[in-house]
């Protein structure tokens, strides 16, 4: 089974994007909730019960606090039970030596929310657009850019910098072929970003980066002439802002860095990787500090501590 996600771009309405923003503040307040009581609560609730806190004992007193705050029974319990599951991987990651102890959700870095995909139903309008049916939301407009093949397991909504995204978790069968093609290495260097064992370079498009640059400078200069508190002066920031957000570059350079479509030439029955130390340059290299890794195929991606590895055949 493989599993993949298919991220869209979200036209809502206004009342709808208030919505989506109050689902996803109840949803962190269950998150915050549920970690403060693992962390602070633990030894008493042991003491009186006889149980450690989990997942299961945190979704009974979800429903008892869902009975005395309308607020948050105004939310669908879904998403709200999808937070405390994210918990409770999270402690157990945590107690499994694979990630660092679980930290608060805070606003405006943790804008998201899940539903499962059994309850979230899509249709398509047209070749461009479609619909996903929200519980107690109701069917939000998006924009179709591709099929979504296979099962959906998760439906979750994520804001950032342009806007709110819907993304669908899919699993579906994936027979890899066999492949006889030779192996190669792959080194990340400061005058090209990518080289390879066989003499080959792949650079990022800096073209696109300096016309991003270009542009941020622009609207830099037109902001420092507006007025303060003008509408005009609003106006531009905003514009400066999302020129200036990361993740708008990261849709540049981050492809190259992983391979993206220039991997498709050319697939490798062998990848090496060999080890680095990130940070020596701008844009990060997803592949962290790691020593050399040899990986077999098929296509996937598989992470580590702090790394990031491309397995292709």
């Amino acid at each position: 089974m493989l599993k993949r996600g298919y991220k869209f771009r979200l036209y809502s309405t206004s009342e709808q994007e208030i919505l989506f923003g109050q689902y996803a503040g109840v949803c962190r307040l269950v998150y915050n909730l549920g970690l403060e009581q693992r962390r602070d609560w633990w030894r008493l609730f042991k003491a009186n019960t006889g149980h450690s806190i989990s997942y299961a004992s945190q979704c009974r007193e979800l429903t008892l606090l869902r009975a005395e705050l309308e607020w948050v029974a105004a939310v669908s319990i879904i998403p709200q039970q999808q937070a405390l599951r994210d918990l409770d991987k999270a402690f157990g990651d945590f107690f499994g030596g694979r990630a660092d102890y679980p930290t608060p959700r805070k606003r405006g870095v943790n804008d998201s929310f899940r539903f499962s995909g059994r309850d979230c139903q899509w249709r398509k309008l047209n070749n461009k657009w479609a619909v996903v049916t929200l519980p107690k939301i109701g069917e939000v407009k998006f924009r179709l850019t591709r099929g979504i093949p296979g099962t959906i397991k998760t439906v979750t909504l994520i804001a950032d910098a342009l806007g709110w995204h819907v993304v669908f978790s899919t699993e579906f069968e994936h027979a890899a072929e066999q492949n006889f093609k030779p192996a190669v290495g792959i080194d990340r260097g400061v005058v090209h970003t990518v080289a390879l064992s066989d003499g080959r370079f792949m650079d990022m498009p800096r073209e696109r980066l300096n016309v991003l640059d270009r542009r941020a400078r622009k609207q830099a200069r037109k902001l420092a002439k507006c007025k303060h508190g003008s509408n005009r002066r609003t106006v531009a920031k905003a514009l400066l802002a999302q020129t200036n957000r990361t993740r708008k570059k990261a849709r540049v350079w981050r492809p190259c860095l992983r391979g993206g479509s220039k991997f498709a030439p050319f697939t490798p029955a062998l990848v090496e990787i060999n080890g680095c130390t990130p940070g020596l340059e701008r844009p990060r290299s997803p592949f962290g500090r790691t020593p050399g890794v040899i990986m077999p195929p098929p296509v996937a991606w598989a992470g580590g501590s702090g790394c990031r590895r491309r397995r292709s055949g």
